[in-house]
């Protein structure tokens, strides 16, 4: 096997099983542009008040606390703040989405929202230690994303073979020169038959038809190669 980096691993088989190594996501996200809020606060059915205390966009850094009695505008893709249980989505609300913070929020709620409503959990896409693939899978274009997504900067992918074509006839040569002669092509057709599939390809060496160097030509591809063709 090799480790190879997510950049060189397009269309090579994988020499082992891919885990996650992290929970994506890592913290709760919000899924909607709204506001974060404590579902203890809300009135259902009915009209809710609340101050906004905080703006959160889908940025790093710290997320403080919710003060409980308050609303944090929360964009899709930002931390969810320790004592939100729910976000209420801005169109259940008086608020102008794209306007600026509001100093209060008002929500006229049929019913209550459910816990963790418009809230991505911890692990919700991709648990730690998750199969991601399996041992001998083709890496596509999605795995690599997702390993990249996942802090992941290389794929364990199976070694390249490297094959040495040996072509073999005392009647075989790169050019015609005498009578009986043939063109040798079988070599550059297999070396490009095993480069289509993958194989590092020797260039193709020739042996008449002599045992002793054909021995000497095996000989000479043999540590060049894992594996030996023979024609």
């Amino acid at each position: 096997a090799d480790a190879v980096p997510l950049d060189r691993a397009l269309g090579r088989r994988l020499a082992a099983e891919v885990r996650s190594p992290e929970a994506m996501p890592a913290v709760p996200i919000a899924a909607m542009d709204g506001f974060a809020v404590r579902r203890a606060d809300l009135t259902a059915p009915g009209r809710t008040t609340l101050p906004v205390s905080d703006e959160l966009p889908a940025r790093p850094g710290q997320v403080p606390a919710l003060a409980p009695g308050t609303a944090a505008r929360i964009m899709t893709g930002a931390p969810v703040p320790l004592g939100a249980d729910a976000v209420v989505e801005v169109e259940a609300s008086d608020a102008d989405p794209f306007g600026p913070v509001p100093s209060a929020v008002t929500f006229d709620l049929a019913e209550l929202p459910p816990a963790q409503r418009h809230v991505r959990g911890i692990g919700e896409e991709v648990a730690r230690g998750q199969q991601l693939a399996a041992d001998g899978d083709r890496v596509g274009p999605g795995l690599i994303g997702l390993a990249r997504a996942l802090g992941m900067g290389a794929l364990p992918v199976q070694r390249t073979p490297r094959v040495c074509v040996v072509v073999t006839g005392d009647e075989l040569s790169a050019e015609i020169q005498l009578p009986g002669g043939v063109r040798e092509s079988n070599g550059t057709m297999l070396a490009a038959a095993l480069r289509a599939d993958g194989a590092e390809a020797l260039p193709p060496l020739h042996s008449g038809d002599d045992h002793a160097r054909l021995r000497e030509v095996l000989d000479r591809a043999q540590p060049l190669s894992a594996i030996l063709w023979q024609m």
